[in-house]
């Protein structure tokens, strides 16, 4: 599933920030596709709490470098992505919200390896990107589509056929829903800045899923059985 914000995913107020509708995303897909009370990793949440207040989980685990709150029942691990011991093949979630488009280059490849290693056959893998369309930076969109990519090196598959997105599609299209020239200003705005010039945030949706079977694995086990008959 490969998906940008649109205007009738949620009612949201006109002021409502970026991180409003990412963390309805995420909790949307995950209360629909993660399973009964799963176990879920969320990575680098930092203040916000609502996945906890609002989903019935079996296990809930947090992984930030600089933790921001504890709750009683919450694990939480303090480190980067990639770079502290994780439990492999064991999360039926793994979550992020604006996390993965400030990892750097050179982390990338011990990131995706975590990713990967850690969600269980058949888990959810579900991740809001901050994307920018129209104005200027529109060649900022495609920049963050390039982390399907990444997702898709760690082994991952789409959990539904995407849809195809580019940044002509999306800035043509009237039911995209982009955080209002209101809250860009009062979360966002840098001095000498200007809403349409600077790029009208959007999210990236992305989700996917460890597939049950390795095909290698598979053909494995079906060259030894040829080969036993």
């Amino acid at each position: 599933m490969l998906s940008v914000s649109r205007v009738d995913d949620f009612d949201l107020p006109g002021e409502a920030d970026l991180k409003v509708y990412q963390r309805l995303w995420i909790r949307k897909i995950v209360g629909d596709r993660g399973g009964y009370r799963p176990r879920v990793l969320e990575i680098g949440p930092g203040t916000s709490v609502d996945l906890v207040d609002h989903l019935q989980f079996g296990e809930y685990w947090v992984l930030d470098a600089a933790p921001q709150w504890r709750r009683a029942g919450v694990r939480v691990i303090e480190g980067a992505l990639g770079e502290v011991a994780l439990p492999r093949d064991y999360f039926d979630v793994v979550c992020s919200v604006s996390v993965l488009e400030h990892l750097q280059h050179e982390d990338w490849p011990a990131a995706a390896e975590a990713l990967r290693s850690c969600l269980r056959r058949g888990g959810l893998s579900a991740h809001c990107i901050d994307g920018k369309c129209r104005g200027r930076s529109g060649d900022h969109f495609e920049q963050m589509l390039l982390w399907k990519e990444f997702l898709l090196n760690t082994g991952l598959t789409w959990l539904d056929p995407p849809a195809s997105l580019s940044s002509p599609s999306v800035f043509g299209d009237r039911g995209v829903w982009s955080m209002s020239e209101a809250a860009w200003r009062r979360w966002w705005a840098s001095p000498g800045d200007e809403w349409d010039q600077a790029g009208r945030p959007v999210s990236i949706n992305l989700a996917m899923t460890r597939p049950r079977f390795s095909p290698r694995r598979v053909l494995y086990g079906i060259n030894r059985r040829l080969q036993g008959a």
